[in-house]
């Protein structure tokens, strides 16, 4: 969904402890992460969502402000 979406998904996991999963949207220009256009920063690094995605657990998820 979109990050405003994905950031409330984020809060709400935060204050009522569950699992939850998050599909990330990314402008994917090649598809295969051979470009890194579609990278977005989790707790392990960096992140291709094209490829390591685009579900990822959203406490992964780092969400800049």
């Amino acid at each position: 969904g979109s990050k405003k979406l994905t950031k409330h998904i984020r809060n709400m996991q935060k204050k009522y402890n569950f699992l939850a999963f998050v599909s990330l949207e990314e402008h994917m220009s090649c598809g295969i992460g051979a470009c890194k256009g579609c990278v977005r920063k989790t707790k392990d690094g960096y992140k291709r969502v094209c490829k390591e995605g685009p579900v990822f657990p959203v406490e992964e998820v780092i969400f800049n402000d």
